[in-house]
């Protein structure tokens, strides 16, 4: 089970954010299945999975060639 403290850290100094732990796969797992029994939208759209697939395997190449990757292309990103 993962743990650990969050901390905001701002211009006033730093503070720790009190947080609940949360099995976040269980969760997506089953909002997905009440999703497809129920008709509604899941918590993540396979778009979500794709741009974060995207991000992470831009991070690693960034990572190892210690050159920015952009994200942006024409009609994504913000």
């Amino acid at each position: 089970m993962p743990g650990g403290q969050v901390y905001l850290r701002d211009e006033t100094g730093e503070k720790e954010l009190l947080t609940t732990l949360v099995d976040l796969y269980e969760r997506h797992i089953v909002d997905f299945c009440a999703a497809v029994a129920h008709g509604g939208k899941p918590l993540a759209t396979a778009q979500d999975g794709y741009r974060s697939l995207e991000a992470a395997l831009a991070l690693r190449t960034s990572a190892a060639s210690r050159e920015v990757v952009s994200l942006l292309r024409e009609g994504v990103g913000a």
